[in-house]
């Protein structure tokens, strides 16, 4: 990793807290694994916080929803055109 971008363990924790490490599975490993584009990344991610962070649990599944529903979208637009 480029030094310039180092990144100290206090401000890693920051960046990805433990929500973001469920079962101990990071959300962007499986992201990368799976080949998944942006929408169905967030869509992912979102699935995976869910009830993890605290008050607005019930904002991550519809968060999740509206990037499948952006991806639904671009897939129809890719078969018509």
């Amino acid at each position: 990793m480029d030094e310039q971008f180092s990144v100290c363990s206090e401000d890693k924790q920051q960046i990805r807290p433990d929500y973001y490490k469920r079962g101990g599975i990071e959300v962007w490993d499986v992201i990368d694994a799976w080949g998944l584009d942006f929408d169905l990344g967030c869509a992912l991610k979102y699935i995976m916080l869910a009830g993890y962070k605290g008050d607005a649990a019930a904002d991550d599944p519809r968060k999740a929803i509206t990037y499948v529903r952006h991806a639904l979208g671009k897939m129809g637009a890719r078969a018509d055109g």
